[in-house]
């Protein structure tokens, strides 16, 4: 019942119950704030002497309350105020301590993967230098006709879009990709879902695969079977190999795709991967299977 931060419990407490009893014996007429060390001179009304003497009085008898304190009891007050304060330090300094471990052991974390991510990323180009390889996927030819009979629908034309642009962007290269850094390219520089596989036909994913139970991984794989699909049914070369994946994220073999790609599109890819938490990805279906939505992150 005492105010935060006052001490002496006991008497705020007794003060609490006789207010109480006052108030319930209509005894309370009105209240009124006294400072301490008041001129009394400067007062006329009697309710604010009377307080003003009053308060004046407790304080009195509060010294000459601790002057009657036997010896023992002064010592063990003392005491136990030093205990107190040093109690209190202790605790200041507890807290300082911990707060600059935590400081420091997060700045040895970041330090530690930095230096993981960069030796990671020259292995991973080492592993990943492929010069006389051919690309996974032919080359589109200029002019594309959309054959008469096909399973992709509407899906035929946002993959061509989207490939085509893979093909002739700026800082071509050629880098291995899994079927997760492709979707989330996709989604990323196009702002679609991607595809769902229903009745035996492609067609495009909307806003309702929110509520279907989101799983990236599953979506990822079937992404990469919509661009086999695509290659079959223009009749482009199609392979896909077992390597390491470009970047920093996928730090295991996965079944990649080598593709002539904009560099630095993959690399903002791998930031994205990054943004969501996955910064090393060893095992697939623990880091990724949380929703991931990439659409137009990079637009």
């Amino acid at each position: 019942m005492r105010p935060n931060g006052q001490t002496d419990h006991d008497l705020w407490g007794t003060l609490f119950r006789l207010f109480i009893t006052a108030r319930n014996k209509g005894l309370i007429k009105h209240v009124i704030k006294v400072t301490s060390h008041q001129n009394l001179a400067e007062f006329s009304q009697t309710v604010e002497v009377w307080a003003i003497r009053g308060n004046s009085e407790a304080d009195r008898l509060a010294v000459e309350a601790r002057q009657h304190f036997t010896a023992t009891l002064r010592n063990a007050w003392e005491a136990h105020a030093n205990s107190v304060k040093l109690r209190k330090a202790a605790c200041v300094a507890m807290h300082t301590l911990m707060v600059q471990l935590g400081s420091k052991a997060m700045q040895d974390k970041d330090a530690q993967q930095d230096k993981q991510v960069g030796e990671w990323e020259g292995e991973a180009r080492r592993q990943q230098q492929t010069p006389e390889q051919e690309p996974s996927i032919g080359i589109l030819p200029a002019h594309v006709e959309e054959p008469v009979d096909h399973t992709m629908g509407q899906c035929f034309h946002s993959i061509l879009r989207w490939l085509r642009n893979l093909q002739t962007g700026d800082g071509l290269q050629s880098i291995w990709l899994s079927s997760y850094q492709l979707y989330a390219h996709f989604q990323a520089f196009t702002g679609e879902w991607g595809f769902k596989y229903v009745q035996r036909k492609w067609i495009p994913a909307d806003d309702s695969i929110q509520q279907e139970d989101f799983d990236f991984i599953r979506l990822s794989a079937s992404f990469l079977a919509l661009v086999k699909c695509f290659a079959v049914t223009l009749g482009l070369p199609y392979a896909t190999n077992s390597n390491i994946p470009f970047g920093s994220v996928f730090r295991s073999w996965q079944r990649c795709v080598l593709l002539t790609v904009p560099i630095q599109q993959f690399r903002d890819v791998n930031e994205l991967f990054h943004a969501r938490g996955a910064r090393s990805v060893k095992v697939v279906h623990t880091s990724l299977r949380q929703y991931a939505d990439f659409r137009a992150c990079c637009q």
